[in-house]
């Protein structure tokens, strides 16, 4: 029997370590790992340390969501980045043309996200 690959991190950096370091003791660690946001990626991060894992080489990882100061880091931290501002203008255009008619449907907007690529996923 596997053991599940997904591990709750509950979005802090304190989950984040907890989950990254229950991740990296099983008797077969993952090869990669996808944190679910800046928070548990330090966390993840922290782990590592403690455990003497060097990424890449020993495990890869992406988080998801973009550290700005990921490239001011030695292991530059590979994301998926979301375009923050375009989803902050439209959020609120779209609040406003709901204050100016009420009556409007709800609607779903989906913005393209994109992998900033660096070194923590171990890829060429």
């Amino acid at each position: 029997m596997h053991e599940d690959p997904i591990v709750d991190g509950r979005s802090t950096v304190e989950g984040g370590r907890r989950a990254a370091l229950q991740l990296l003791r099983r008797k077969n660690p993952p090869a990669g790992v996808l944190c679910g946001n800046n928070n548990m990626t330090l966390g993840f991060m922290e782990a590592l340390k403690v455990e003497g894992v060097r990424a890449p080489g020993d495990i890869g990882f992406v988080s998801f969501d973009d550290l700005e100061w990921s490239e001011l880091m030695e292991l530059g931290v590979t994301a998926v980045s979301q375009p923050f501002h375009a989803i902050g203008s439209r959020a609120v255009k779209m609040a406003l043309d709901r204050i100016a008619d009420p009556g409007r449907p709800p609607r779903t907007l989906r913005l393209d996200c994109y992998i900033e690529h660096r070194s923590s996923c171990g890829c060429p």
